[in-house]
């Protein structure tokens, strides 16, 4: 796969989509086991964004400024509704239930928001947008976050009600939710903003505070945000390929002193365990250089385990075997706060 950016896994890793930055073969599926590689038609143009149901059954990706779907069973291309003419799909995300399918459209004369069915693949909602949409994101409550210029929109996924409009200063981006459900983090896509990143309170419904931009070298962007618990957060630039540290009590930054390395970081990927009562922490942070793969203990601080490679790293994706034994606890979500039904 020439030119690899970034690897989706199912939940169970018995497949593997891989978005490529070659534009005549932009996305690839790998069997679990690596023995079969085939490039996917129906993209014909470089991938914008890709998300895969919860259930694993579909995968949607953005090229050209259309939707295109795969069921994931036999990566055959779902036929799905034709974008309007000098409209384009901007972000897209996937409902919890894996029942919808969540996009932002923009053109020159409006920008809406869009639910598509999963089993119908047909537009079931269609919702005028106060504001230029930059990410779309579903959250662990099963509510729709949409995100705009100075604007983030809660909306509830079934009556496709706005339940609260967040004011903040800032154009963010995919929105990061900490385990325990209390703070959304938004990243702001804008280098000449004011503020870095704003946290919003769940409970509460406000903001509860932002980082400014000044708190970072000048012109500096964070690209992408993992809480690692309830606490802190990894805040990543991909511009200079540095880890940040991101502090919810009190809210601040600095720079990340757990990375045993001072060479750029090429990819990051955390392990799926949930930070819990029982854990307080994500357990491990995957990490790569241009050439080193390696794993950081989050509880302990602890490099445990790398590896050199000979090739060029460029995407880090996390996968495990399906569990198929009895659930042995049940993690509370949140407190208070307003659910999907």
């Amino acid at each position: 796969c020439t030119g690899a950016y970034r690897v989706i896994s199912t939940a169970d890793g018995s497949k593997f989509y891989v978005l490529s930055n070659d534009p005549q073969m932009p996305l690839y599926s790998v069997s679990g086991d690596f023995a079969t590689v085939k490039p996917l038609s129906g993209v014909y143009s470089g991938i914008t964004q890709a998300t895969l149901l919860p259930d694993g059954s579909q995968l949607y990706v953005i090229s050209g400024g259309a939707l295109v779907g795969y069921a994931t069973n036999n990566d055959t291309v779902i036929p799905l509704p034709a974008v309007p003419s000098n409209t384009a799909v901007a972000d897209i995300d996937g409902a919890v239930d894996a029942s919808q399918i969540f996009a932002i459209l923009t053109s020159s004369l409006n920008n809406t928001f869009e639910a598509i069915s999963a089993s119908t693949h047909k537009v079931t909602q269609t919702m005028l947008l106060p504001m230029i949409p930059s990410a779309v994101t579903v959250g662990p409550n099963g509510l729709v976050y949409v995100s705009g210029a100075n604007t983030i929109l809660e909306i509830d996924p079934n009556s496709y009600q706005i339940l609260h409009q967040y004011s903040i200063t800032a154009t963010p981006g995919k929105l990061a939710f900490t385990p325990d459900g209390h703070y959304a983090l938004a990243n702001n896509l804008a280098s000449d903003g004011t503020v870095a990143v704003t946290a919003i309170d769940l409970q509460s419904h406000s903001v509860a505070g932002t980082i400014p931009s000044t708190a970072l070298p000048p012109g500096t962007t964070i690209n992408a945000i993992w809480p690692i618990n309830s606490t802190i957060a990894l805040g990543y630039v991909q511009a200079t390929q540095k880890i940040y540290n991101i502090s919810l009590s009190p809210l601040g930054i600095s720079s990340n002193g757990l990375l045993p390395t001072s060479k750029p970081i090429v990819a990051l990927a955390l392990s799926g365990d949930i930070a819990s009562s029982a854990q307080p922490s994500t357990q491990n942070l995957f990490f790569s250089t241009s050439n080193t793969l390696q794993r950081l203990n989050l509880t302990t601080g602890l490099v445990e385990g790398g590896t050199f490679t000979s090739s060029q790293l460029a995407a880090l994706s996390y996968t495990s075997p399906a569990l198929k034994g009895v659930a042995a606890e049940l993690l509370p979500y949140g407190a208070n706060q307003q659910l999907a039904p």
